[in-house]
């Protein structure tokens, strides 16, 4: 497990200023969502984190450490393009492990992490054999987070994952998601950004509500749910106080 520790973050492309002096700190095992306006930097903020992107000023630190010299798993929103059409979902698991030149066991390793992927109806390692043209979107996003736990990060990211998915199907990866990290063996730091008010509160331990561009940090809410989190949550008055605060923080920070 993994601490961050963001301090007076700033990103400037050229006169474009992007993020603007965010401070936050985010504890090991923690599951923080970033929701706010569009074209704010949230993934901007995700590629720093993940050290394809630099800070103009402010630093990132995971465990100590600068982001390029930390186990990063990411998982993008477009996963039509971030699988390999000429792999199989085994194989598209495997290269995480081959890009961190871990080549013994290969094939152990991307098993058992296909095993775990076993939620309802879901069942990845039935699949394990099929090119991605032969999967469903959720399917595919899901071979997607199964390769970027293969090689057990220290910080565990995802961009918008579930938005290119109808709305039944969002809901199944969003369950999936959180069964998938509870049996890890050890509980991931991870950080979500979404644009689905419902979807950030049902997920995260903390909100993270940035402003518009330069974005900082409007608010942070705690979500004082229990877990494990269930579909009927979101019905409850708890539930509705809380999607009222984020948006309450949302549109102050639009202003």
């Amino acid at each position: 497990m993994s601490e961050i520790a963001i301090e007076k973050l700033s990103k400037s492309f050229g006169a474009l200023k992007v993020l603007d002096n965010l401070n936050l700190k985010v504890k090991s095992g923690e599951f923080i969502t970033f929701f706010g306006p569009n074209g704010c930097g949230k993934t901007t903020l995700l590629n720093i984190l993940s050290g394809m992107e630099t800070p103009t000023k402010g630093s990132i630190l995971i465990n100590g450490k600068a982001p390029a010299h930390s186990k990063i798993g990411f998982v993008f929103q477009d996963y039509n393009q971030s699988l390999f059409p000429w792999r199989t979902v085994s194989g598209n698991v495997e290269f995480a492990l081959e890009a961190q030149n871990m080549d013994s066991n290969r094939e152990a390793i991307a098993e058992n992490v296909l095993k775990k992927i076993h939620f309802e109806e879901i069942n990845l390692l039935a699949f394990r054999d099929k090119f991605p043209y032969e999967l469903s979107g959720g399917m595919k996003q899901l071979t997607a987070i199964a390769r970027a736990l293969a090689f057990d990060p220290e910080v565990f990211l995802l961009d918008e994952p579930f938005s290119a998915l109808d709305y039944t199907t969002t809901l199944k990866m969003e369950d999936a998601l959180l069964d998938i990290l509870d049996k890890t063996e050890k509980k991931e730091t991870t950080l979500f950004v979404s644009h689905d008010l419902d979807e950030a509160i049902y997920l995260a331990d903390r909100v993270v509500v940035l402003s518009k561009r330069p974005a900082g940090i409007a608010k942070i809410i705690t979500v004082d749910l229990p877990r494990p989190r269930k579909m009927e949550m979101r019905l409850g008055r708890k539930f509705f106080a809380l999607r009222n605060s984020v948006l309450k923080a949302f549109e102050a920070g639009r202003k």
